[in-house]
């Protein structure tokens, strides 16, 4: 496992990926970097911390043709200047599952 996870969390495989992202938090647009991911979970890092239970949205790929991601964060751990937050894939579109695969 990588620098961003302590501790295996999530049934399905998880996948090491580093992803630019959007974090939509309550109308509040936060850069964050996806780091791994799984069919039905995702790690990413941000330079903000995001309460556990907070229902979030990640915007993912080009302006033209996002991928929308709503995710249930599960946990948010501070990691030396930033934060490792892991969440639930609550809402995905077809694109994300494309996606996993294509990082298996």
């Amino acid at each position: 496992m990588d620098n961003y996870t302590t501790e295996p969390r999530r049934f399905e495989p998880r996948h090491d990926a580093h992803l630019s992202s959007l974090l939509i938090n309550k109308g509040q647009e936060l850069v964050s970097t996806i780091v791994n991911l799984s069919e039905n979970g995702i790690g990413l890092i941000s330079k903000t911390a995001i309460e556990a239970n907070n229902c979030i949205n990640i915007l993912l790929g080009p302006h033209e043709n996002p991928l929308f991601i709503k995710v249930d964060v599960r946990y948010c751990e501070a990691k030396e200047d930033e934060y490792y937050i892991g969440g639930k894939i609550e809402e995905s579109c077809s694109g994300y599952q494309q996606l996993v695969k294509l990082i298996q």
